[in-house]
């Protein structure tokens, strides 16, 4: 299980006096219970120095690794673009150099994937999803559908999904049927 964690957690700890503490280290999904000293924080079978929490910023998702917080974002020099894992009041949203791709501001990302669902009621038989990002539209489709074929052109973008706490169904479910890579524009 990867452990993902916002500003809201960071500032949750480091308001928090020393001891046990429960919150969310999965964007709202479940609590965990984890362990504040003096100087450090251990989740799981991670320590991480206290000092790292003072550097979280609000607009990232941050995943705990090797003993350290970081960013779930990248830069791809073969796409020139930055990806970005954006928390939001729910679901997050992944960014391609600061354009989320799902709605946040009215509307949440599971509002926003929901109302798509919606729209295409009723859902039966096959769903074809060409553009996977986080694969919100496969997984809620996939509840109606006897097979969802979702397809994602950029690997980076599945980097990122492989952070999101919201995305684990779509490599779990044996009824989303995802084609990775450049060859997806052909499958298609």
């Amino acid at each position: 299980m990867k452990w993902i964690l916002t500003f809201n957690e960071a500032q949750k700890i480091l308001k928090a006096k020393e001891g046990p503490l429960t919150l969310s280290l999965d964007l709202g999904l479940s609590t965990a219970t984890i362990e504040k000293s003096k100087t450090n924080v251990k989740i799981g079978d991670q320590t991480i120095p206290l000092k790292a929490f003072t550097k979280v910023k609000e607009s990232f998702c941050y995943a705990v690794e090797d003993h350290q917080l970081k960013k779930v974002a990248l830069f791809s020099e073969d796409t020139n673009l930055y990806y970005k894992l954006l928390p939001t009041s729910d679901w997050p949203t992944i960014t391609l150099s600061s354009t989320p791709m799902h709605r946040h501001t009215h509307f949440s990302p599971a509002q926003d994937a929901k109302l798509k669902i919606k729209e295409i009621a009723p859902i039966k038989g096959k769903v074809l999803d060409t553009c996977c990002g986080l694969g919100y539209t496969a997984i809620l489709a996939v509840k109606y559908a006897d097979d969802v074929y979702t397809f994602e052109v950029d690997k980076n973008v599945l980097l990122v999904a492989s952070y999101n706490p919201y995305s684990p169904e779509l490599w779990a479910n044996k009824k989303i049927h995802l084609t990775e890579g450049k060859d997806s524009a052909e499958a298609i």
